[in-house]
């Protein structure tokens, strides 16, 4: 039966991203070799002591934008996983960076660099012919006119524009990230990747996604 690997998850600035201020910065491994061990404390878990977790529930349950994760030995006093995949030890040190999956690394990157360039509001881009477009002179009115047209769809609408189109925005990013960057590799439906890509696409170009009526996305934007 082979060791189990133990984990620890940390931020940027080098301490635990679930709790205490301890710097780990001295104690990082690194090309010479594995991190200095970390001073005795007494174990008790979610009290005291240096906590660990397991490979298995790293995405599940301790994933953190921006984290740094590494491989750790635990001082021989290590206790088992709990049903949330942590353990406790006195000591330990940190023996190398443990590679996070693909999928997380471009999540992340569609997070901090994509959406923050995103053109929002702007109608840089050409319209796609096969969306049903709404212009006017000012956004509310073009996303009035979007909501009145997609409702006689058969689509009913609530709440303000300013409200409405946050949560648009915001789907279209969930949805895309997951489809195209988490679900990567997955047994997703074609169609479904198709529909995060076209939703995401009219944000990109500038315009505003109000809803989709079976299968046609209703979109508005200004008139230049």
């Amino acid at each position: 039966m082979s060791e189990p690997t133990y984990l620890k998850v940390l931020s940027k600035t080098g301490q635990a991203c679930h709790g205490g201020e301890f710097d780990y910065s001295p104690h990082l491994p690194s090309e010479n070799g594995p991190g200095l061990e970390l001073p005795q404390r007494k174990p008790a878990l979610c009290k005291s002591g240096w906590h660990w977790c397991s490979p298995d529930s790293l995405m599940h349950n301790w994933a953190v934008a921006g984290m740094q994760v590494y491989e750790a030995e635990p001082s021989a006093d290590v206790t088992a996983f709990d049903n949330a995949g942590k353990c406790v030890s006195s000591s330990g040190r940190l023996v190398r960076p443990y590679a996070l999956p693909q999928w997380w690394i471009d999540a992340m990157q569609f997070v901090a660099e994509d959406i923050p360039k995103t053109p929002w509001y702007t109608c840089q881009g050409e319209p796609n012919p096969e969306w049903k477009l709404f212009l006017a002179d000012d956004w509310a009115s073009a996303w009035a006119s979007a909501r009145d047209s997609a409702r006689d769809s058969a689509w009913a609408s609530a709440g303000g524009s300013a409200g409405a189109s946050a949560r648009a925005s915001a789907w279209a990013s969930a949805l895309y990230v997951g489809a195209v960057h988490i679900c990567d590799g997955l047994d997703l439906d074609i169609a479904t990747v198709a529909h995060a890509r076209a939703r995401w696409d009219v944000w990109q170009r500038g315009y505003g996604l109000l809803c989709d009526v079976d299968g046609s996305l209703y979109v508005y934007g200004v008139r230049s």
